[in-house]
């Protein structure tokens, strides 16, 4: 057998994998392992799980493993929920020999993994897919699915994966960011305020002028038989040309088909600004007639001139092209309290942003009801989507109000509130020995209320185990912002059983 030395990976890719990820040489010299890089995600798969990672001493083997002790205990529990589950067998020759994926057995765990670049490079890039080979194993495993049903199933989350894996990019593909998944020590962020420079206090005072800053704005589109919500928008801006400047007003449709997965229609509305035209703000766009709307299907484009008539409202503005059954309208985003213009929205002061990154913790924070962002706008905005879908937009300054009213006419909203309920249900329900807490709940956004994640924890050959009590819909029970609750606990036989 060649020495420790001989076998050691050289350079940077060793004293990385040791240094800061924790890895360690086994005794016989052979492998760089550790216990707790890749784990199986029990709300998923029903079980916690830690496994082994190594890499070989000399760079070129990448593999992850398991006991097989917990792999057949969490196939014997799968088979509780679908009698169809197959054992560890089926993961042993899930994947064919002449796939790049070796399947090895060694010190009571199954390992699979691939050859890799002995390089920093070739770790980085193979850790998505060593992670995702044994995972989809594991799944086919649990659903009781051979390889060419995964592989063949086009409408499989799997057949992607497998495909990249088994016809990696020549290439290589795009960094996974490897050596980033220590823990960090959270920085004080430097909260930069960025000025628009629009002070226009509503939208017919928004400025077109040429170089003039744009905004993203949204707009309807009313026809005899469609209406755009307001979730489509558009980048309201003066372009200039060459030889004339154009308002230029983006959107997409879809072609009406039952299919809303069909690659949409674009458009392009433009106003033409004549040279003797005085356009300076929104206003202004009263004074023109005339708009062409750009048409790209399938990389063909067609343009079709239109004579039009445009009122200017006080945050809105409607082209209708005369002799024409369609109105395109847009609006102005508003604060629905302060009826504030979006563009004109204060950013956070930094002891505030501390707060909001605070309440950003879905773990912790007690309510989560607004979706935030102060991305490309340059603005903090808030949404908050009621019990009826509706999406409604706030400032800083009167989301915290907005969150308060909703929680008091939908007083589940509250975490604290839902889990006192849900903890009385799962004991009226026969599941009093089952543990809920509360960082184990997640909203859900498009039925507002609160998912839970119950769980007991329990020793399997001196190893701790947690095993989530989550139903096919992968929670336990939902608790509505109304105090509605939906049961999907699975049996009490789920709870008991141990391997």
């Amino acid at each position: 057998m060649p020495s420790h030395e001989s076998l050691a990976p050289s350079g940077e890719l060793q004293q990385k994998l040791q240094s800061e990820l924790g890895f360690v040489m086994d005794e016989r010299g052979e492998w760089l392992i550790s216990d707790d890089f890749h784990v199986i995600n029990g709300i998923n798969y029903g079980e916690d799980l830690s496994g082994r990672t190594r890499i070989s001493a000399d760079g070129s083997r990448f593999e992850s493993g398991y006991r097989v002790e917990d792999l057949q205990g969490l196939l014997a529990l799968t088979k509780i929920k679908n009698p169809h589950a197959s054992d560890v067998d089926a993961m042993r020759n899930f994947w064919p020999e002449d796939s790049p994926v070796r399947t090895t057995e060694e010190d009571g765990y199954l390992f699979m993994g691939l050859t890799i670049e002995p390089t920093l490079d070739g770790a980085d890039q193979n850790d998505h897919d060593v992670d995702v080979s044994y995972i989809i194993a594991l799944s086919a495993a649990q659903d009781g699915r051979s390889y060419d049903s995964m592989l063949n199933d086009e409408d499989s989350w799997a057949s992607t994966l497998m495909e990249q894996i088994l016809h990696p990019d020549p290439e290589g593909g795009a960094s996974r960011d490897l050596f980033n998944r220590r823990p960090r020590h959270d920085e004080e962020d430097e909260y930069e305020v960025y000025d628009s420079g629009i002070t226009a206090e509503t939208l017919k005072d928004f400025p077109l002028t040429a170089g003039a800053p744009g905004w993203i704005v949204p707009m309807t589109l009313s026809t005899p038989e469609l209406e755009l919500s307001k979730e489509q928008t558009v980048h309201l801006r003066r372009r200039r040309g060459k030889i004339i400047d154009t308002i230029d007003i983006p959107f997409e449709l879809h072609d009406g088909s039952e299919d809303e997965d069909d690659e949409p229609v674009r458009y392009l509305l433009s106003l033409p600004v004549l040279q003797d035209a005085e356009i300076n703000t929104v206003a202004d766009l009263s004074k023109l007639g005339l708009a062409t709307m750009a048409m790209d299907t399938d990389g063909r484009k067609s343009k079709m001139p239109f004579i039009v008539n445009i009122e200017v409202d006080t945050n809105s503005f409607s082209i209708s092209p005369i002799g024409e059954e369609f109105t395109v309208t847009v609006r102005a985003p508003l604060c629905e309290d302060c009826h504030k213009p979006q563009w004109l929205f204060r950013q956070p002061t930094a002891e505030e942003n501390k707060t909001l990154q605070s309440r950003g913790n879905y773990r912790e924070a007690d309510i989560i009801l607004r979706s935030q962002s102060s991305g490309s706008t340059a603005v903090y905005k808030a949404e908050l989507v009621d019990r009826d879908g509706a999406k409604h937009e706030y400032c800083i300054d009167h989301i915290d109000a907005a969150e308060q009213r909703y929680v008091a006419a939908h007083p589940f909203a509250s975490r604290a509130r839902a889990f006192d309920l849900g903890r009385k249900v799962l004991t009226e329900l026969g599941y009093a020995d089952v543990t809920l807490e509360k960082e184990f709940m997640d909203r859900d956004w498009d039925d507002p209320g609160w998912h839970f994640y119950p769980f007991i924890k329990y020793s399997r050959d001196d190893r701790k185990i947690t095993r989530f009590i989550v139903g096919d819909e992968l929670w336990g029970i939902k608790v509505s912002d109304d105090g509605e609750v939906e049961n999907a606990l699975p049996s009490r036989e789920y709870v008991e059983f141990r391997s």
